[in-house]
C-alpha cells in the first residue's frame, strides 16, 4: 500500500516505509498463514500511519513528497522492499531516503538510549562503534 502527501518540492521524495507480516508465514490458523506481530510489526505500521496523520494535519505542505509505504514478505526475505527497489514507482535518483519503521519501542517513557555494538561497521571508519546518549532527564 502506498500514500502519498505532495511536498511543496513535489518531484522530490522521501518514503516512510514499514513491514506488514511480523513472524513470516506457517501453517494457517483460522484461514491465514501470515502471522503478523504486535511489535514486529505492527509498531512500525501504527508509526507510519501516525507520520502520515500528522503530514496531513499540519496547513503546511512537507518541504518534500512524503511517500508512506506498507511492504509485505518482509519476513520471507524483503520481498516487499526488494520488488519496489527494482521497480520504483517514483525516480530512485529523486528519491532523497527511506526511512523504515521496524519495531519501536512501546515500553513508556525512555530514560537512556545505548546503541551497543552495532552489527554493521561505520561507513567511515570501517570498524564497529559503542555509543550511550543520556537523554534529557
Amino acid at each position: 500500500m502506498i500514500g502519498v502527501i505532495k511536498g511543496a518540492r513535489e518531484d522530490e521524495y522521501v518514503i516512510v516505509s514499514a513491514h506488514l507480516d511480523g513472524f513470516g508465514v506457517g501453517p494457517e490458523v483460522d484461514g491465514d498463514a501470515i502471522y503478523n506481530g504486535a511489535v514486529d510489526n505492527a509498531t512500525g505500521v501504527a508509526g507510519l500511519l501516525e507520520i502520515g496523520r500528522v503530514f496531513k494535519s499540519r496547513p503546511d505542505r512537507p518541504r518534500r513528497t512524503i511517500i508512506l509505504m506498507a511492504l509485505a514478505a518482509e519476513e520471507l526475505g524483503l520481498i516487499g522492499s526488494r520488488y519496489y527497489a527494482e521497480h520504483p514507482i517514483f525516480p530512485a535518483e529523486k528519491t532523497l531516503a527511506n526511512i523504515n519503521l521496524d519495531e519501536l519501542l512501546n515500553h513508556g517513557k525512555m530514560t537512556e538510549r545505548i546503541v551497543a555494538e552495532d552489527e554493521w561497521p561505520r561507513w567511515n571508519e570501517g570498524q564497529p562503534f559503542k555509543r550511550k546518549v543520556e537523554s534529557d532527564k
